[in-house]
């Protein structure tokens, strides 16, 4: 789950709310999250895809949609608890996921727009991101 913050800088709250229906264009490299499409990466695309098929070996009958299952969500339709997220989830995921959109929007050089896409972000929070990075490349 790291990889998501690391490349995509997911919220934990986006990731442990994920569906399969979200994931329903990963072959495709797309991650359907409201609002916006995610442009998969092709290494975590590859993890999904083998968490997929891991879960379908696992628990071929829940009826749970949610993406991430564990022992106990498998005989519900719960997502995930959040201790258990963040027992699998790097307690830093807030510093990576601002780390990882400071380094885009800087890349960006300043295209708000494009960094909203990307991660989902409002105006006034990819401003104070490109902002930001202006501030850490000097």
């Amino acid at each position: 789950m790291g990889w998501s913050v690391a490349f995509h800088a997911l919220r934990a709250l986006e990731i442990r709310h994920l569906t399969l229906t979200d994931a329903r264009d990963l072959a495709a490299g797309h991650l359907h999250r409201p609002g916006r499409t995610v442009l998969l990466a092709e290494p975590v695309q590859a993890r999904m895809n083998a968490y997929l098929a891991h879960r379908a070996r696992r628990r071929p009958n829940t009826a749970n949609p949610h993406f991430f299952l564990t022992l106990h969500t498998a005989l519900s339709t719960t997502p995930v608890s959040r201790p258990w997220l963040y027992r699998h989830y790097p307690a830093s995921s807030n510093l990576l996921r601002r780390d990882r959109i400071v380094d885009e929007a800087q890349a960006a050089d300043g295209d708000i727009r494009l960094t909203c896409d990307l991660f989902g972000l409002s105006i006034q929070a990819a401003t104070r991101c490109t902002a930001a990075g202006d501030f850490l490349s000097r």
